[in-house]
């Protein structure tokens, strides 16, 4: 996608124009093969949840990997078409970490759920300097755990505001981190250095998207049916996806998948309302936002935005 002036604002004509057309030749390793680490004591659900939305977002394959005391916990509540591993028996040779069959996949999700304990620190510190090609998200607990410096290879960082201050509050020497998200996403681009292959989809009501160092995209459309637990993690899962399809631009599946994500909220608050709305809830509706995206460009709707009422 060419570099503009001034960031994009989205819209569901966006999003048609560069939805992937599927081939009805292909087979599922033509569509990519998922892998999402993640997943702790109590918190295996969150791999599952991006696992999940990787496969409902056109995914071939979905592998999860966790750790291996976890790994009962998941596969008890993992369905039945998604593939399971943990991570020791995928990476780790003789005590040592061995990144080298990440390289098999064609999309990875890090960190949902993962921890951020001691082994999990050593953990990402080791990945995040590991030269294995690939196409990486980079969520949650391994956005709180990842270097400022690491090897240069595709990248997208998926935090909400929360975890970026967070994130920015671990640099002692950095200026203060309160301001607008504009702000403290350009932040975060400068300290970790993001390349043009590297991005930072920051989550707010308003979702902004950075290229390299400048802000390039925006999904400006509210919606407090994604403001659930899992609703992030759906969101990394629908990326890794159009990230493991063989298409050359990626700033376009990132700009996609966020508002392909965004759609999913509005057809949740539509159908069921926004109250009682979980992750799951959600993802029953990320087909039809599919399907209405592929349909002929005249009957692509647009979004009536909402206009906050003065008091």
């Amino acid at each position: 996608m060419p570099k503009t002036a001034t960031p994009i604002m989205l819209t569901p004509h966006h999003l048609a124009a560069w939805l992937p057309r599927r081939d009805d030749h292909y087979h599922k390793y033509n569509f990519g093969h998922v892998l999402v680490v993640g997943g702790s004591f109590g918190k295996t659900g969150a791999p599952i949840l991006a696992a999940l939305a990787a496969a409902t977002a056109g995914a071939g394959l979905v592998t999860i990997a966790t750790w291996q005391e976890n790994y009962a916990e998941l596969v008890a509540r993992t369905p039945v078409h998604l593939m399971t591993t943990t991570i020791e028996k995928l990476m780790l040779v003789s005590s040592k970490y061995d990144f080298s069959s990440l390289a098999k996949f064609d999309a990875v999700v890090i960190g949902p759920g993962l921890g951020t304990n001691e082994r999990a620190q050593n953990f990402i510190r080791q990945l995040a300097a590991s030269q294995v090609a690939g196409k990486w998200v980079i969520d949650a607990d391994a956005i709180k755990l990842w270097p400022s410096s690491f090897y240069p290879r595709p990248l997208v960082f998926t935090p909400h505001l929360g975890e970026l201050q967070a994130r920015l509050a671990l640099f002692p020497k950095e200026e203060e981190v309160d301001g607008r998200p504009q702000e403290l996403g350009l932040k975060f681009c400068r300290q970790f250095d993001l390349q043009d292959t590297q991005f930072l989809v920051l989550k707010s009501s308003q979702v902004l998207i950075f290229q390299q160092k400048e802000l390039f995209a925006c999904w400006d459309y509210p919606n407090s049916a994604l403001a659930k637990a899992g609703s992030g993690d759906l969101l990394a899962g629908i990326m890794a996806a159009l990230w493991a399809l063989p298409t050359k631009d990626l700033a376009q599946m990132v700009a996609l998948a966020v508002g392909a994500h965004g759609l999913m909220g509005q057809q949740t608050a539509q159908q069921v309302g926004a109250w009682g709305a979980s992750a799951l809830t959600l993802l029953e509706f990320l087909p039809p936002v599919w399907q209405h995206l592929a349909a002929p460009k005249s009957k692509i709707k647009k979004i009536a935005r909402k206009k906050n009422k003065k008091k």
